[in-house]
This record gives C-alpha cells, structure tokens and sequence, in this order.
C-alpha cells in the first residue's frame, strides 16, 4: 500500500493478512489511516519513501494479526486507538513506534529506534509473550503523557535504555534493563526477575514475588521486599523513603536510608563489602527471626536513630556502629556488635 501525497488516506473494512503487506507513509505531514480490523498470520512493514517521514496509524482496537510487525529507520507507526498494536506480534522498531496516549501491546521488541508515547495523555506499552525481544532503542515519555512499562508472559525482555515517568512492572518473565531514568515505582510480582545493569532513577521499589538487582548507583523512593522474594542493591544508593523487608535483601556500596530500616525476617547484608550504611529521620528495626549483617551503621543524622533487636531467633551483627544520643535496645535474639559509638546513647539488653 502506497500512500498518495496530498492527502491523507483511510482503509477500511476487515484485512486478512495472509503475506507481509509493505506501508509506504511516503512524505512527512501525511497520513495513512489504517481503520480496519487486521487478523490473519502476516504481517506488516512500516516505511516512507518521499521527502521526510509519513505516519502510519492503526485506528482499530481489535487487530489480532499473528505476524511481525516492522518500523523502518524511515517509518512512523503511531496508534489511533487503545490497543491496536497486535499483543500476538512481535514487533521491530528501527524507526518511530508512538502510543499516541492509548494502551498498546507487543508480544516481543527488538530494533535500534524510539518507541514513546508521544501523546498527552498517560499510556502503557505491554511486552510480554513466550518470545525473547531485545530492543537497543529508546523507551521514553516524548510528550507531556507519562509512559508505563508491563512485562508479561514467560519470555527474556531486554531494553536498553528506559526514560519514562510512569511506573515500570515485572509481571512475568524476565526483564533486563540497561539504564532507567526518572522512572515512576517499580513493582516485581508474579515470580519475575528484573534487572538493571546501569543506573537507575525511579520511585518506590516494591518486590513482592520474585527477583530484583540493581546493579548501578540507584536512587530510589522507598524499597519493600517481601518475605520470599529478593533484591540487590549492589551499587551506591539512595532512598529517599523507608526500607523494609522481610525476604533477602542486600544492600553493597555506601547506603542512605531517609525513614526507618525495618528487618522483619529474612536475611539483610547491607554496608559489606567496604560499604556503610546512614539512616536518617528514621529508627532501626531487627525482628521476625531475621538474620542481618550491618557494616558502619550511622543512625545519629536527622530525627530518630534508635537500634532495637526483638523477638526469639533473631540475630544482628553490627559491625560498627553509632546511633549518637539513641539507644541500642536487645530485648530478645542474639546481637554481635564491634565498634559501637555514641554521644550519650545506651546499650540496653
């Protein structure tokens, strides 16, 4: 299909892809609209060829085509409806992929180029199949509309680069990301595993089934882990709200904790290797049978700073510590301290 200048086009009725149909946008402020319903197991190749980029729009929400779908480093596919992506292809973006403020769905991404929202009102892009996808292009905003990630299904989703202000979700499957940048709350459900290789900016970091390890220097909002699940913060970080958890948590490099650090099962390594860890405007809690090791413990910055270790089975190892004018308090488990300052605090057991 070859799109005619000076005008913008609308197809529609029903398409039944058999084969790979090419759409040709051909020159920029020009427009094909797509307004059929598309099934059947071809495909799409999404192009221009004149002066400058055309767009392509899908205007239907009911497109259910089983093949690949592919954007040209000269293409512009953008949505015109919720969900007119097809959540059964697997989709190549070289070009310009825009959800346009509506919801879309893929199965699989791979490609170099931009994919976006690119509208002004808030959208989510769903990945997720039993197919790897690895997309060494940009996820982003590109408007005033935030853009949210899903992953779902079975399969391995590798992006390289995620710059997004709505929230990122790891329902299924893997998830590996290489930066993440002003990013909303990051949530790990449904036994999935997330992975930042690079650096990450975002919100509230919440694992409550699976895996998440964060490779980089993070800064965060507040981090929750539930018991079972686990999360590694293996660079400097950053939270700028309280930590808590009751699974597996590691905590490498110097550690800032705005809020409480609450230890309620589990094991907790933080501040070791060569780390430390600072808590500020907030108190330290080790119960539930927790196991915790705490390198160069600083509690004496804002409000708060008290240390209490509860409850039958519990053990701390506090490898250095000072909690200023708050008190250490023992009142059951076992504690291990070396190096403990403080101005005019106590140790009570």
């Amino acid at each position: 299909v070859v799109f005619s200048p000076n005008a913008t086009m609308s197809l529609t009725g029903n398409i039944d892809l058999r084969g790979v149909a090419t759409l040709n946008g051909r020159d920029a402020g020009r427009t094909l609209v797509i307004n059929s319903a598309i099934s059947g197991a071809g495909g799409w190749n999404v192009t221009s060829s004149g002066t400058g980029i055309g767009e392509v729009r899908l205007g239907s929400g009911n497109n259910t085509y089983t093949g690949s779908t592919v954007v040209s480093t000269s293409g512009l596919l953008t949505q015109g409806a919720a969900n007119s992506l097809s959540a059964a292809s697997v989709t190549t973006v070289n070009g310009t992929l825009q959800l346009s403020g509506f919801n879309g769905s893929v199965a699989a991404l791979n490609g170099t180029g931009t994919v976006e929202n690119g509208g002004a009102a808030p959208a989510t892009l769903t990945v997720g199949s039993a197919t790897d996808g690895d997309f060494d292009g940009v996820v982003q905003d590109g408007g005033s509309g935030a853009l949210g990630v899903v992953k779902t299904g079975s399969s391995t989703q590798d992006l390289a680069s995620v710059d997004i202000s709505g929230n990122l979700d790891v329902n299924g499957g893997t998830l590996n990301l290489g930066t993440v940048t002003n990013a909303g709350d990051i949530g790990v459900s449904g036994g999935s595993t997330l992975a930042v290789s690079g650096t990450t900016d975002a919100g509230a970091v919440a694992v409550s089934n699976g895996t998440a390890t964060l490779n980089g220097d993070a800064t965060v909002g507040s981090v929750s882990v539930a018991s079972g699940s686990q999360a590694s913060l293996l660079g400097n970080s950053n939270s700028t709200g309280a930590i808590a958890t009751s699974g597996t948590f590691v905590a490498q490099g110097n550690t800032s904790v705005d809020g409480n650090l609450s230890i309620s099962g589990g094991t907790a390594t933080m501040g070791t290797p060569g780390g430390s860890v600072d808590v500020l405007n907030g108190d330290v809690s080790i119960n539930g049978a927790a196991s915790a090791t705490i390198d160069d413990l600083d509690t004496t910055g804002g409000t708060g700073g008290a240390v209490t270790v509860s409850g039958a089975g519990t053990t701390a190892s506090l490898n250095g510590v000072d909690t200023g004018d708050d008190d250490i308090t023992v009142s059951d488990g076992t504690v291990d301290i070396t190096d403990f300052a403080a101005t005019t605090g106590d140790l009570e057991v």
